[in-house]
């Protein structure tokens, strides 16, 4: 497993400095397409193609995105953000959905921010969602620590911190 730096704070993506300072997550670094939007930063999110607010748990989630798209093989195209789960008649949202090339959910992924620990009420979570969308795997992330389980049985396996590659 990766070694990861120390979390900073909200404050550090506020307008109020030059150029936001985003933190060392346990994905590979790059420079995201920022730009200064009201009274903070926005950063470009290449699979809904538009400029979103910067916050702590986007950071997490665009450099996610970073890693499947550039990293692992994941289509741009066959992925969702913000995908509408409805879970007991209430709409919720997924972070992300990958799709396979058959249009079924492949892995579905809930992100927190860094400062955010992946508890069991986290992965309760994402197991809630995923009990709607049958992805073959589903996960959890807070940018420093991820949880990935396969589901090809009656009860999800931990496969530790390895994100699965496209298939």
């Amino acid at each position: 497993m990766l070694a990861c730096p120390a979390v900073l704070n909200s404050s550090h993506y506020q307008m109020g400095n030059p150029f936001p300072v985003l933190p060392q997550l346990c994905f590979p670094s790059y420079q995201p397409p920022l730009r200064p939007e009201g009274n903070g930063w926005a950063i470009y999110d290449p699979v809904r193609q538009m400029y979103v607010a910067l916050t702590p748990e986007e950071w997490v989630r665009q450099s996610l995105l970073h890693y499947l798209l550039g990293y692992l093989g994941y289509p741009a195209g066959l992925m969702a953000v913000e995908r509408l789960v409805e879970v007991n008649r209430q709409p919720q949202r997924a972070d992300v959905v990958a799709y396979s090339r058959r249009a079924i959910p492949y892995l579905l992924v809930e992100c927190k921010a860094p400062s955010v620990p992946i508890d069991r009420a986290v992965l309760e979570q994402a197991a809630r969602y995923n009990a709607v969308l049958h992805a073959r795997y589903f996960a959890v992330t807070n940018g420093l620590v991820s949880h990935i389980f396969s589901v090809e049985g009656a009860a999800p396996r931990h496969l530790g911190a390895e994100w699965p590659a496209y298939e």
